[in-house]
């Protein structure tokens, strides 16, 4: 019997960190200096983490989606209002 396949959110954390150890195998030469290693990687944590927060949400029932409002209309098509006469 082949073992359980892990949870689409296992999965997704297991990717991220793989990311991680690849940047970080990045190092050395003329490859990517250290301190844009760091920067990568500190990206990349805090989404591991939110991902967790938002699986966690979402399997308990308390996650509620953002509420996204507009603070002005969408621009004009650009001329105006004024039909184009040919």
């Amino acid at each position: 019997m082949p073992p359980p396949q892990p949870a689409p959110a296992e999965k997704f954390a297991a990717l991220l960190t793989g990311l991680g150890h690849a940047v970080a195998a990045m190092s050395g030469g003329d490859r990517l200096s250290y301190f844009l290693i760091s920067l990568i990687i500190e990206r990349i944590g805090p989404i591991k983490q939110a991902s967790a927060r938002l699986v966690a949400g979402l399997a308990a029932g308390t996650f509620a989606p953002a509420v996204l409002s507009r603070a002005a209309s969408p621009p004009s098509a650009g001329h105006g209002g004024k039909a184009r006469s040919a």
